[in-house]
């Protein structure tokens, strides 16, 4: 009787070592989407602190740039809403994504901000960040009076955010 495995048998082994091994790297990557999103969710809280406190400081919420896109402001590009916080010293630097290496020039995967003072009768924001799951999709806070609050409910994968939504100045 020979001693050893079968030629079969080694190809067997193998295709369940490569099975196993995708599997895993799927599920790796997944885990580092999900952490991405987390720290995407602990930076616009701070954002959203840093621009409640320069409310409670200024009497008003920070004007958008002139880095608009559509209304929107980009964090990093160029002039951003983030400058004066910065000035104020609300935030310590320009807050980077964690996934920077796939920002397209479009600000994809960065900080956005509108502010409005017409569109809902009283002066609002919507601090948005763009998010890697659909499981980590909210845009429950964004004000119904915003005029393209359905843009941001479209079940495209292109288009997750995380949304926080504040309204008025009393």
């Amino acid at each position: 009787m020979k001693k050893g495995f079968t030629l079969i048998e080694l190809i067997i082994v193998m295709a369940i070592i490569g099975i196993l091994g995708t599997a895993g790297s799927f599920a790796y990557q997944s885990t580092l989407a999900s952490a991405r999103d987390a720290k995407r969710k602990a930076t616009i809280k701070e954002i959203q602190t840093a621009i409640e406190t320069y409310k409670a400081i200024h009497g008003t919420y920070p004007a958008n740039s002139e880095n608009d896109l559509s209304g929107w402001d980009c964090s990093d590009l160029g002039l951003s809403f983030i400058d004066p916080l910065t000035d104020d010293e609300l935030v310590k630097q320009q807050p980077k994504d964690p996934d920077i290496a796939k920002d397209p020039a479009d600000c994809g995967y960065r900080y956005l901000y509108y502010s409005n003072t017409t569109d809902c009768g009283a002066p609002y924001y919507i601090l948005v960040a763009h998010v890697e799951s659909t499981g980590n999709l909210d845009v429950t806070q964004i004000p119904d009076c915003y005029p393209a609050k359905s843009y941001f409910s479209f079940p495209d994968d292109a288009t997750h955010y995380q949304a926080f939504g504040v309204g008025d100045e009393e």
